[in-house]
């Protein structure tokens, strides 16, 4: 067989860079290939990390959403008489005019102040834990 090609390669001048051209071809074809298969991963991995993402934050609306509820709940418990006794004293012998519902909505805006800047303190713990994992 070596011979052959030996014979070959003499006889023929073009044989050679011909072989030559044949096997950079090759190589490039591998290397598009893996460049493709590569950029197809590094794409999957990036939808993975979205949608999980995405995931993470509609699972923190939904509890935030439920501690605003619990916390909503809470405050018209415990505050709804006193805000009551107020606005009665504030227009004595006028029932229409008692408006209990501002001053309620006022104290939750300030509970859910609280909750917002611990949610959002949290948020921040986490997103700079998986920032620092994407780097390892």
């Amino acid at each position: 067989m070596f011979e052959f090609i030996t014979t070959v390669n003499k006889q023929c001048q073009l044989f050679k860079p011909f072989v030559e051209a044949h096997k950079r071809d090759i190589a490039e074809k591998s290397r598009v290939l893996k460049e493709v298969e590569d950029n197809k991963i590094h794409e999957d991995e990036e939808y993975r990390i979205t949608q999980e993402l995405e995931k993470r934050a509609e699972e923190d609306k939904e509890i935030l959403e439920e501690q605003k509820r619990r916390i909503q709940d809470a405050l018209n418990r415990q505050t709804f008489a006193q805000f009551k006794v107020y606005a009665e004293q504030q227009y004595p012998g006028n029932p229409e005019q008692v408006r209990v519902r501002p001053y309620a909505t006022i104290h939750l805006l300030i509970g859910f102040s609280y909750v917002f800047f611990i949610h959002l303190e949290n948020s921040n713990i986490v997103f700079y834990i998986n920032l620092a994992r994407s780097f390892n």
